[in-house]
């Protein structure tokens, strides 16, 4: 890839909208080829570059997700 993309994580404080339904993408990785991933899926208009939560660490992913 000639041109390097840089993602900077933000928040997403958007209020839920009751009766959509959602579906969770997960990346899993180093956090710098996760941020590239989510460029390259911006470029891919897969989603937009700032509606990606926060990295998470393993913890917080148990506690948010598995538990």
């Amino acid at each position: 890839m000639a041109d390097k993309l840089i993602y900077t994580p933000g928040s997403d404080d958007r209020p839920y909208r009751s009766g959509r339904r959602s579906v969770r993408n997960f990346l899993l990785g180093a956090p710098e080829d996760v941020a590239e991933t989510i460029a390259e899926l911006h470029v891919k208009q897969f989603a937009e570059a700032n509606l990606w939560s926060r990295s998470l660490t393993f913890p917080e992913i148990q506690r948010e997700f598995l538990l």
